[in-house]
C-alpha cells in the first residue's frame, strides 16, 4: 500500500503491506522524505515504468497525475541548478519493521518472534522520519563527530579498516535492540566453536 503524506514540512512515500498480522516480521513500512518546497510524490508509477517515465518528464504536466498500479513510486524535487553550480536536496530513508523472526526454530516447530526496541519509540516508518528531520543537523553532526574522532585516532590503519567497513553489523541480524533496551548478539562462529 504506498501513500503519498504531508505533515510538518514534509513531503514524501510510505511503503507499507497491508493483511498481515501485527506481530508478523512482514508487517512494516518504508517512506521515503524530503523537506523540500518544491517536492512532489507520485505514488504508484505506471505499468511500463521506463517508458512512462521518459514519456511524463517530456511532457507538458509534472508531475504527472496517472496512477499505476506497481508497488513504487517516486519522490522528486525540482530546482534550478545554475550553470557550474550544486544544489543540495535532503532526502531521509527510512524504515519499521518492529518484528524479528528468530533464525531457527524451537524444539516444538514454532518460531519465536520478537519486537525491536525502535517499535517502543516510533509508529511507523513516517514517524521515524519525523524524528529523523527534527533532528537532522545534531545526527549529521554527532555522526561526522564520531567518523573524525575514529579517523584521527593512533589505530593502525587495518585496524581502522576493520572497524569502519563491519559497524554496520550493529544495525543487521548479529545484533538487535529488543523492547527492554539491552543489546543482544549472536555469532555463529561462537556457536560452531561451543557445538
Amino acid at each position: 500500500v504506498n501513500k503519498a503524506r504531508r505533515t510538518d514540512r514534509l513531503q514524501g512515500l510510505v511503503l507499507g503491506h497491508a493483511g498481515h498480522p501485527a506481530d508478523d516480521p512482514r508487517t512494516g513500512s518504508l517512506a521515503i522524505v524530503t523537506a523540500a518546497e518544491s517536492s512532489w510524490v507520485w505514488p504508484q508509477w505506471p505499468d511500463g515504468r521506463i517508458l512512462k517515465w521518459r514519456e511524463a518528464v517530456s511532457g507538458p504536466a509534472w508531475p504527472p497525475t496517472r496512477q499505476g498500479t506497481s508497488h513504487s513510486g517516486p519522490v522528486g524535487v525540482e530546482a534550478d541548478i545554475p550553470a557550474g553550480g550544486k544544489v543540495t536536496v535532503p532526502f531521509i530513508l527510512t524504515w519499521h519493521f518492529p518484528n524479528f523472526e528468530h533464525w531457527r526454530q524451537s524444539e516444538d516447530g514454532t518460531t519465536p518472534r520478537w519486537a525491536n526496541w525502535y517499535a517502543t519509540q516510533w509508529a511507523d516508518a513516517w514517524a521515524v522520519a519525523r524524528h529523523g528531520a527534527r533532528h537532522l543537523d545534531r545526527l549529521t553532526a554527532e555522526t561526522q563527530q564520531f567518523h573524525d574522532t575514529l579517523f584521527a585516532s593512533t589505530l593502525p590503519t587495518v585496524a581502522l579498516d576493520a572497524i569502519s567497513s563491519q559497524l554496520s553489523i550493529l544495525r543487521t541480524n548479529t545484533c538487535l535492540r529488543l523492547t527492554d533496551a539491552v543489546p543482544y548478539t549472536h555469532l555463529r562462529a561462537h556457536e560452531t566453536v561451543l557445538n
